[in-house]
């Protein structure tokens, strides 16, 4: 005979039909981003946080692992937490165009696979992890959410690299861009074809739009003032007794406005052990940094 499902059963029940309705509100946000609603699917998020945020103690008050033991909560909730905090955001930015092409996906690609074989991840949890620490740190909004200095090295590495993109034009993130990637690139493509071909006259495009070669000539006395700069904040940090990878992370990290960096200011450590005379550097660093030196 069947035993009759308690009140304490019913309520376990509802518990995990309340965690579900975060899957809703997620799918919700994706539909808002489709046709590139942004407010109300930063709306839709909210609220699918909210739920997030409450449904953890409502589990744990009504023991839902005693009282409804057939629905496995954590992976429903490791779902809707990867649809809210990963993917929808990931398209978002896809979407809105913050993120370019196809280099952030083939960083993301990378990481994960890295994540998935050399660091003992799920795949699901090398994918969360390894995707959204790509878009924080190419949008440079600073947040994350795993240590990336413990990383097997190879995806440390391709973070890394990023550390000096940025994401498209016309974004607000920090970075050198990359439309001045693109253009640099195309240019050490055009003088290897001139090299071939001396006589061809080969423009640069981006899309259907050749670049002047004022811009050109701009953009790369940007690069090379944005190197340079670097550099001296390398050099500076590293006088105030810093190894060379904190030094590196923390220029890159200040100039970049990216937030976390390498070494002694990693994911897992903050600024505020500098000197005051390092914190007024990369203030400096900073505002040259979101100034973009001189616009281009």
């Amino acid at each position: 005979m069947n035993k009759r499902p308690s009140k304490e059963n019913f309520t376990a029940l509802l518990v995990h039909l309340f965690t579900a309705t975060g899957a809703v509100f997620a799918m919700l946000a994706m539909l808002a981003a489709a046709e590139e609603k942004w407010s109300l699917m930063f709306l839709w998020l909210v609220v699918a946080f909210a739920v997030d945020g409450i449904d953890g103690p409502l589990a744990r008050h009504f023991d839902v692992k005693k009282n409804a033991p057939r629905f496995d909560g954590v992976l429903l909730d490791l779902i809707i937490d990867y649809l809210t905090y990963v993917f929808i955001p990931a398209f978002a930015l896809f979407k809105s165009g913050l993120l370019p092409g196809w280099t952030g996906w083939f960083a993301i690609i990378i990481i994960t696979f890295s994540l998935w074989s050399f660091d003992g991840r799920t795949f699901l949890e090398a994918l969360q992890y390894g995707s959204f620490q790509v878009v924080a740190i190419i949008t440079t909004t600073g947040y994350v959410t795993d240590d990336y200095e413990l990383w097997y090295t190879f995806g440390a590495s391709v973070l890394l690299l990023f550390f000096f993109t940025g994401a498209s034009s016309g974004s607000t993130s920090g970075g050198l861009k990359m439309v001045r990637w693109m253009i640099l690139i195309r240019n050490l493509g055009r003088e290897i074809k001139q090299i071939i071909h001396p006589r061809a006259i080969i423009p640069i495009r981006i899309g259907d739009q050749a670049i002047e070669l004022s811009i050109q000539r701009t953009v790369l006395s940007f690069f090379i003032l944005y190197i340079l700069i670097f550099g001296f904040g390398v050099i500076l940090i590293s006088l105030f007794g810093y190894d060379l990878m904190s030094s590196i992370g923390a220029s890159i990290s200040a100039l970049g406005n990216i937030g976390p960096a390498w070494g002694e200011f990693g994911p897992t450590d903050n600024f505020a052990q500098l000197p005051y005379t390092a914190k007024w550097i990369f203030i400096v660093f900073m505002m040259v940094g979101r100034l973009e030196l001189f616009t281009v």
